[in-house]
């Protein structure tokens, strides 16, 4: 099985490091996108070796996609790949495009689903699933539930969901050797969201009527760093008063139960 692979940040290297392990499976590409971190951004171009190896922006270049043609690929797997992929890239492999989607597809279609998960109380997760002309819409191949607690943050479900999808991905290399891969179309239910959605909705109204379970869920759901994002701040919930900006976030950490400290203390 020839794999072209659209690879970035820790999740790219780590799903590259499994497709070269596996001896029944060979890497005929591997690109990056050129806004990637550029330490992992090497780190797959080391790994690549001899193999053809390109930085890429949104917008493919036509030559680029010439030699795609040429490649003969089975599959393109987009690790963690940051930019929608057009048709005429994701309709090249023989038995398809894959993508990895830190969302429980339907839920969480779109961008930042970790936030949403939280601020809405809706199922999250991590999703594989075939490219097609929708975004996030293609017929799922697996994927695994992430509980949400309520010590959870935007940025602890963001690193957890990194860390399952390269694991789900490992259970899913037997079935791309065979070429054997289920699929099982999207329900119509679910939630999608775009990028732009996440800077009005970072901003606290002092005076609108709310719920205390809904004030901690948006502070906690904030509480992340999204990608290529530079305002509203990074990390944080803002709000605004007499013409000044300010910052807000929490931390709620589960209290022990009497019993457990009688338990603790014994030992």
């Amino acid at each position: 099985m020839r794999i072209g692979f659209f690879a970035n940040d820790d999740v790219g290297v780590r799903a590259v490091q499994l497709t070269l392990a596996c001896e029944e499976l060979d890497v005929v590409l591997v690109a990056v996108p050129e806004a990637g971190r550029e330490e992992t951004n090497a780190q797959l171009q080391a790994m690549a070796g001899d193999r053809p190896f390109a930085r890429i922006g949104r917008r493919l270049e036509p030559g680029f996609v010439r030699h795609l043609r040429t490649l003969d690929l089975d599959y393109i797997v987009l690790a963690w790949w940051p930019y929608v992929v057009d048709r005429d890239v994701f309709s090249l492999p023989a038995h398809g495009c894959l993508n990895f989607h830190p969302g429980f597809l339907p839920y969480g279609k779109g961008m930042n689903s970790n936030f949403w998960a939280v601020r809405d109380d809706e199922p999250f997760g991590v999703t594989i699933h075939f490219v097609d002309e929708r975004l996030d819409g293609g017929d799922i191949i697996c994927q695994r539930r992430i509980t949400v607690g309520w010590e959870d943050t935007g940025q602890t479900l963001l690193t957890r969901a990194k860390r399952e999808l390269a694991d789900l991905y490992l259970t899913l290399l037997p079935d791309i050797v065979r070429g054997q891969l289920t699929r099982s179309p999207q329900a119509s239910t679910g939630s999608f969201h775009r990028r732009v959605e996440l800077e009005a909705a970072s901003e606290l109204d002092l005076d609108a009527p709310t719920t205390a379970r809904s004030l901690l869920n948006l502070l906690r759901a904030r509480m992340f760093t999204p990608s290529r994002l530079t305002t509203p701040p990074p990390g944080a919930l803002i709000f605004r008063e007499d013409g000044e900006t300010y910052e807000v976030s929490v931390s709620i950490r589960r209290r022990e139960r009497d019993d457990q400290r009688s338990d603790t203390r014994k030992a």
